[in-house]
């Protein structure tokens, strides 16, 4: 849990990335790119859900939330995921995410994308379907 203490921290730069996981930081940077688009998927301040987990005291006794702003790069990535996520709910209407099955997945996304799938549509999906 190093790692998500170091983004909401906004400490999470090269040094201390260093400092926690060594120079060899191959699988740390895919982690650490996963963090931070839940950072910035997080639920609206004063929404609803945004309520809920404040309710149940998640950040109880845990740091400040100071993350660092995202670069240009990760805004990108983060508008993908968005525009993703909105695919998602048009193509499967008002039904539970518990209610969507690999067909219904593979359909949508070769219907809007294409075969075989690139790897950077596979991750933005994966990323927007968890952060839903």
């Amino acid at each position: 849990m190093p790692l998500g203490y170091l983004v909401v921290t906004g400490k999470d730069i090269p040094e201390n990335l260093t400092l926690f996981f060594g120079r060899n930081q191959v699988e740390v940077v895919h982690i650490h790119r996963g963090v931070r688009h839940q950072l910035f998927l997080r639920h609206p301040p004063g929404s609803w859900a945004d309520k809920k987990v404040k309710s149940m005291n998640l950040d109880q006794n845990c740091p400040p939330w100071t993350p660092r702003e995202a670069s240009k790069e990760e805004a990108r990535e983060i508008e993908g995921i968005k525009a993703m996520q909105e695919t998602i709910r048009q193509y499967m209407g008002s039904r539970a995410l518990s209610e969507i099955t690999d067909g219904d997945v593979s359909k949508m996304l070769s219907s809007e994308f294409g075969t075989p799938l690139p790897i950077e549509v596979v991750e933005a999906f994966s990323a927007a379907f968890c952060s839903m």
